[in-house]
C-alpha cells in the first residue's frame, strides 16, 4: 500500500505549481512560504530563492524542513530536510526565464541558489483517506 500511496502522492505533486515550504526561525518557528515547484524527484523538490533570503539562513542554520501541496481536494504534508545548492550546472538546468523578474543577470546571478527539499516522512490526504507513514 505505502508504494501505492507515494506513487498517488507524486502524481498530485505533478499537478501542483507551487508547494508551500516552512523552514525554522532561530527560535524554533514555523515560516511556511508559498514557492514554485522547478523540479521534483519522486516527493523531493527543487526550487529556487535569494541567497540572501530569511529562508536560506534558516536551512543554514537548521536543515529541518516541511512541504506541503493541494489539489483537488488531496493534499500531502511531508517533513524532511532542506539544502542549499549553489552549484551552477543544477542552476542552469533548472533555469526557467519567468525567474528572470526575481535574478536580473539570469542563471549566473550571484543572488540565485537551488533549494532541495528531502522528504522523510509525510502525512497523505488522498482519495477520502488520511494515512502516513515514513518514507
Amino acid at each position: 500500500m505505502e508504494n501505492e500511496l507515494i506513487q498517488q502522492a507524486v502524481a498530485l505533486l505533478g499537478q501542483c505549481p507551487t508547494v508551500v515550504l516552512a523552514t525554522l526561525d532561530e527560535a524554533g518557528t514555523p515560516c511556511p512560504v508559498v514557492m514554485a515547484k522547478l523540479h521534483a524527484e519522486g516527493l523531493n523538490v527543487w526550487m529556487a530563492t535569494d541567497l540572501s533570503s530569511h529562508k536560506v539562513r534558516h536551512i543554514e542554520a537548521n536543515p529541518r524542513a516541511g512541504l506541503c501541496f493541494y489539489a483537488g481536494g488531496d493534499s500531502v504534508t511531508l517533513r524532511g530536510m532542506a539544502e542549499v545548492i549553489d552549484d551552477a550546472e543544477s542552476k542552469h538546468t533548472l533555469w526557467q526565464e519567468w525567474m528572470i523578474r526575481h535574478f536580473p543577470e539570469g542563471a549566473d546571478d550571484a543572488d540565485y541558489v537551488l533549494v532541495k527539499f528531502i522528504a522523510r516522512w509525510g502525512i497523505f490526504y488522498l482519495n477520502g483517506r488520511l494515512e502516513s507513514c515514513e518514507l
